[in-house]
């Protein structure tokens, strides 16, 4: 179990985290369009009868995220964007690259340089706050080596949506009139080099009501460097949705 999914799993959450068309075992030709990957997350949902659920984006899965709280209004209850990208941006090479790949750390496999030496990945990505932070943290390194893993294994069967994730997001339309009524939680460092903070902060300017956290000078890797302080905002709010809508339809329940 991911150790970003263990405090949600111990409160009783089911988590579901399907792959991204182009990604691993989901094919590019699900759909190549934003608004065509939140159709297939609604398709998803029906497929396992699962009518309701709070979305919690990260970084290039934004744009997607948004579309079907906007799409599928009705099944999304409440929404975290983590660091997302969600106007348009030129990636001139896959999502969080760096150096690593040009590195002498690359001959190496890629389990062996997660689990052996992660405060030197984390200098290879340039990222000395991350890898001051994981040598001290033991959660905040299971963090990064769950999240890194995803960009190390299988990268083969991530190309064709690493490419179009380039083409989709350099001409995505920036949000404007957003009719989503959903609560809404948006994090980012202020910090951030991958996806700079005016991706949310343009966010929360069509989402009013939305919570916006600035984690000060934490970068693109906030959720291993400041997880304490994110967790504490992330938890409370998905159980205090949880709890709004078990009592909204319990009440619903009463009246029938």
């Amino acid at each position: 179990m991911n150790v970003l999914h263990r405090p949600f799993v111990e409160r009783g959450f089911r988590i579901l985290v399907p792959s991204r068309p182009g990604y691993l075992r989901s094919g590019i030709e699900l759909g190549m369009s934003m608004e065509e990957q939140a159709d297939v997350f609604a398709s998803l949902l029906d497929s396992l009868n699962m009518d309701k659920v709070i979305v919690f984006a990260i970084a290039g899965g934004g744009p997607s995220a948004l579309e079907f709280a906007v799409r599928h209004q009705h099944r999304c209850i409440g929404l975290i964007f983590y660091a997302c990208i969600v106007k348009p941006i030129t990636l001139q090479q896959p999502y969080e690259a760096s150096s690593f790949s040009q590195s002498p750390f690359h001959q190496f496999p890629s389990s062996c340089i997660l689990n052996r030496w992660p405060r030197c990945l984390a200098h290879e990505l340039n990222e000395p706050l991350l890898a001051d932070t994981i040598g001290k943290d033991r959660i905040a390194c299971e963090i990064f080596q769950s999240m890194y893993s995803c960009q190390l294994i299988d990268y083969q069967r991530r190309v064709d949506g690493t490419v179009n994730d380039i083409c989709q997001f350099a001409s995505i339309s920036p949000p404007t009139n957003l009719s989503i009524t959903s609560p809404t939680l948006i994090i980012h460092g202020t910090a951030d080099q991958h996806c700079p903070i005016e991706h949310s902060r343009v966010l929360k300017e069509h989402i009013p009501h939305a919570v916006m956290m600035e984690v000060k000078d934490a970068t693109h890797y906030a959720i291993c460097t400041h997880h304490q302080i994110i967790m504490e905002q992330i938890i409370p709010f998905i159980v205090s949705i949880s709890e709004q809508f078990q009592q909204t339809h319990t009440q619903a329940a009463e009246m029938c």
